[in-house]
């Protein structure tokens, strides 16, 4: 049963993880003394790896809800044929 969550909350934790990668780019950029186009190339950069780690993290947390969804419903067809 390969379902795909289209309704999917985040988890506190992860978004707690995704602001501080955040607030912690956004500091290092501000306070380091580099050329406008050298630090919007920096922030360019860094919300890429910012939204390609979310994705990453998504996609393993719908991993993770598929597999138990999977095996909820073996056992409960387990339980049935019993």
């Amino acid at each position: 049963m390969a379902s795909t969550m289209t309704n999917s909350k985040a988890s506190p934790a992860g978004v707690a993880f995704l602001a501080g990668i955040s607030a912690g780019a956004l500091a290092a950029l501000l306070f380091a003394p580099k050329s406008g186009q050298e630090t919007r190339r920096q922030l360019k950069d860094a919300a890429t790896n910012a939204r390609r780690k979310a994705q990453e993290t998504m996609q393993e947390q719908q991993d993770k809800a598929s597999k138990a969804i999977d095996k909820a419903a073996a056992t409960t067809s387990d339980s049935v044929q019993k």
